[in-house]
Order: C-alpha cells, then structure tokens, then sequence
C-alpha cells in the first residue's frame, strides 16, 4: 500500500510540473506578445536612425564622401595629404579611393627638380608615377615650382619633367608663377599638344643660353582649342589664342599701355578682366584710330600702385565695355596722384550698365565730389563699395534722400552699401544715420512705386560700415548711432542686415553689430 501511494505521489508531482510549465510557456508568449505591442507603442529610438556601417556602404556612394572630404578647391594645401589619407584607411578604402579617379585630379603641386638630390628625385618620380595612373583618364591641374635661375638644363631634362610631358595632353590647369626659360617650355610641348588645356597662370618666359626659340616663337600655347582663362605678365611674350579667351588676367609693370591695349584689341570674346599696373610713371600712348571695344565684358578689376601725377586716363580713356556690370578699381598711388574726372566719366558713359563698384585703396585720392560724380554716372548701381575713400558729410548728405526733394536721387537702385575705413574727423554720426534711414527700405508696399519701394531711392537693405583703425585711432560707434540701427531693421518685413565692423591691431575684421 506504502509503494502504490508512493507511485500516485509521483504521478501527481509530474502532472503539476507539467501544468505549471504549460503555464510557463503561456506567460512567456503572452509577454513577447505585450513586448511587442510594447515596442510598436514606444517613440523611435534615435540609434535606430544612425546610418549602416561605412564598410557596408555601396561603392558608389562611398566614392562621393570621398569627394566631398577631399575637396581640392576649399583646401588646396592639405588637398594632396588628405587624398592619401583616406586611400590609407583600410585595404577597402584604398582599393575604392583609387578606382576613383575624380580623386587624383589635382591641383598637384610638383617641383621640377631635385638637381642635388638624385636619389630623391627617382623616389619622388614613382609616387607621381603613381599619382597620375590613379587619375587616368581624367584631365589633371598642374602647379609647377622649384625653378632655378640661370641655367636650366637640369630642369630640362630632370626625371619629373619627362614624366610630366608624357601627360601633357591631359592638363587642364598649369601654373607656372616663376621665370621659366623657353627650353623648358619645349620640353613640355614635346609631350604633345595641350588639347585639354583649359587655364593657364604664366609669370614668364625667357630665352637661355642655348639655342632655344625665342619665347615669340613658341606656338604651344596658341594652340591649345580650349584654353579660356590666362593669367600672365605682360613682359611673357609667348603667343596665346587670344580671341578665344574668356577670363584675362594681367600685371604690368612698364612705363606705356600699348603692349596692354595692344593685347586686349585682340581680345574679342573677354568676359572677366582683371588689370594690376605697378610703376611710378606710365606715359598715356598715342591715340588708336579707335577705342579698344570689349562687347562682352562684363567685369573689371584694375588695381594701380605707386602711380604718380594723373591716373585713370591712360587706361580707360581707351576702352568701351558696354554691357559691363561689375568693376572694381583699387589704388594705392603718390600723395600727389591726381583723379581725371572726366575721363572717368567719359568711361562711364560708354559703359551705362555697371550695377556692382568697388573702389578702394590705400588712402585713395578721389574726392567727395569725384565720388559725387562717379555715383551721378551710375544709375543703375545697385551694389556700392568704398574702402578707404574720403567719405565725408559732403558725401552722405549727396547721397541723402530728402523728403522734400522731388529731384530724382543719386543712385536710386542702391540695395546694398558697404563704407569700410571710414575715419571718425572726417564726417558725424548723425549725418550718416540720416543718410542710412533716408535710404531704407521700409516695406514690400508697391502704393506709390512700381518697383515696390514708397520712395525711389529707398532701397537700401543691405549696410556694413568699418572704420580704418590701421592708419587712423580706431572709433566705435556710439551706442545711440547702434541703437538706432537696430530700430531700423526692426521696420522691415524681409531679410536685411547692418554690420558694423572694427578692425583690429591684427588686420582681422570683428563684427560687433548685428544682422538679421
């Protein structure tokens, strides 16, 4: 009897625990199913949007992070070290980074010798090697450096430059910003034609010892089709293809314009030009049976430095850009340096467009009533920049709009005004505030213009104004004149901005105003 109670014992044991994991079981489900109902009730978790891992991108869109991050327009000093940083990650990086070839287009800077140094030289000729396969068949920007004056032989014929000449045909930018001797221009041409060659920076070329061409001679360059955007001094004598340039860029320092409007008549497509004259003295030549036209220029940027006596006229006295937009002229001449008024006039006449200027210089020589002028020729600016000008209250209360003055204001289109080196003697506080607040755009309302501004004139929106602490004492400007500038903007409905800027002992630029 003691056994078979025994064996019940046991089988009712047994029956429980298997109840008991049946409920088990049941509970584990009914919580997977409240975790789950749980889960799909709870806010995303911010984890759950972080990108895959890198190594599981497609090789596509790892190939365009590797353009971005290796930007050789924004950083062109480290473009080279970060290109062999990231092909240097991993072997799955390496091997994308140099089936990519947009990777290895340049610029690359390259010296063209290692005269004392062979062994150097062969080394360094192998990473190039290198470098250019990774780019193929892609055209490459060239920066050429390390030139020695006097003889060139070895510049010549070195390792690199042979290794450079066999791609000539896919350069699309070279830069040369020293003296090279026409030999070693030979050199290169003997690669091949400069089919791709699209801009080119030439300090310039000069004829060495040997028995090389003279640089008038040398027709590489004039025969490049692409070629749109030159930078050169005047003295390079080597021919381009001048009609087909787009983008000019010149530095003369020699006493006459004829080499300069001698070039530019043969300029006919130019759209950019961009001038800088540096000597004492340049004579005016003799008057062309015809001013030099460029059609299609829309921009101009003349610098002149050291210029004594009149200035301006030589220049521009022979030129016609008449769809110009944009022109900046800088100077920084003798304190005897005289501005031609009229010719400067007469410039503008002949181009009625110009919407963006710019004038600027080290302590410029040109009036308040030249500047009257200048604006009084401009009725179609919109965009005004003076630096280091004589702004005076002459000058602010000209360019005031005044309630009741029904004559048409200078110019009236004015939307954005940029005054910097301003000097505190020479004008008041309160005059410039008028002037701003006469000019500002209040509103969107088109009541009584067409143009949507209540008065021509009020079209100012954009204001940054500096003084010149690197001549002159520095000034802040007072709390009322801040104060009132702020009110300002607090009356429009648009997006505007008031800056005012002071420079510091270092030459860096400190915003303390505002913008909105």
């Amino acid at each position: 009897m003691h056994a078979s109670q025994t064996t019940r014992s046991s089988r009712d044991h047994a029956a429980k625990v298997k109840q008991l994991r049946s409920k088990l079981l049941l509970c584990e489900k009914q919580m997977a199913s409240l975790q789950k109902h749980m889960d799909s009730e709870r806010p995303p978790d911010p984890q759950s949007f972080l990108p895959s891992p890198i190594s599981a991108l497609p090789v596509e869109l790892l190939s365009k992070m590797f353009l971005f991050s290796v930007d050789a327009e924004s950083d062109p000093d480290t473009y080279t070290q970060d290109a062999y940083w990231v092909s240097h990650v991993c072997s799955y990086w390496r091997n994308v980074a140099i089936s990519t070839p947009e990777m290895w287009t340049g610029p690359l800077t390259v010296p063209v010798s290692f005269e004392r140094e062979p062994e150097k030289e062969s080394f360094y000729v192998e990473g190039l090697q290198a470098w250019l396969a990774r780019s193929e068949p892609l055209a490459v920007s060239i920066c050429l450096e390390g030139f020695r004056s006097g003889s060139n032989f070895a510049e010549t014929s070195s390792l690199i430059t042979q290794e450079l000449a066999k791609i000539v045909p896919r350069w699309r930018s070279l830069q040369m910003r020293q003296r090279v001797l026409s030999s070693f221009v030979e050199a290169l041409a003997e690669g091949g034609s400069f089919s791709s060659l699209e801009e080119l920076e030439l300090e310039t070329v000069v004829p060495d010892s040997t028995e090389s061409a003279d640089p008038s001679t040398i027709l590489a360059f004039r025969a490049a089709p692409r070629l749109h955007k030159l930078t050169m001094n005047i003295k390079c004598q080597v021919l381009m293809p001048w009609c087909q340039l787009t983008h000019l860029s010149l530095r003369a320092s020699d006493h006459a314009y004829e080499p300069i409007l001698d070039i530019l008549t043969q300029c006919t497509s130019l759209a950019r030009l961009s001038i800088l004259l540096s000597a004492l003295y340049m004579s005016p030549p003799s008057r062309p049976a015809a001013e030099t036209a460029l059609p299609h220029l829309t921009s101009l940027s003349l610098t002149i430095v050291g210029l004594a006596e009149t200035f301006v006229v030589p220049f521009l006295d022979y030129v016609s850009a008449p769809i110009l937009e944009s022109m900046i002229f800088l100077c920084e001449t003798m304190a005897d340096a005289q501005w031609d008024e009229t010719a400067f006039s007469a410039f503008q006449s002949r181009s009625p467009n110009i919407s963006r200027l710019e004038i600027g210089g080290n302590s410029s020589p040109i009036s308040s009533p030249a500047l009257i002028s200048v604006l009084t020729h401009s009725p179609r600016l919109t965009h005004l920049k003076l630096d280091d000008c004589l702004v005076e209250d002459a000058f602010l209360q000209a360019i005031s709009i005044k309630e009741d003055d029904n004559l048409f204001p200078l110019v009236p289109r004015l939307s954005s005004l940029t005054l910097t080196g301003l000097v505190q003697e020479r004008f008041t506080e309160e005059v410039l505030r008028g002037m701003v607040q006469s000019r500002w755009r209040r509103d969107n309302s088109t009541a009584n213009s067409t143009s949507g501004v209540d008065t021509p004139g009020r079209c100012l929106q954009t204001v940054v104004l500096g003084d010149d602490s690197a001549i002159f004492p520095s000034f802040t400007f007072s709390p009322t004149f801040q104060n009132a500038m702020k009110e300002l903007q607090a009356t429009t409905g648009f997006p505007s901005s008031v800056e005012l800027t002071h420079e510091s002992s270092s030459g860096q630029w400190n915003r303390m105003g505002f913008k909105v």
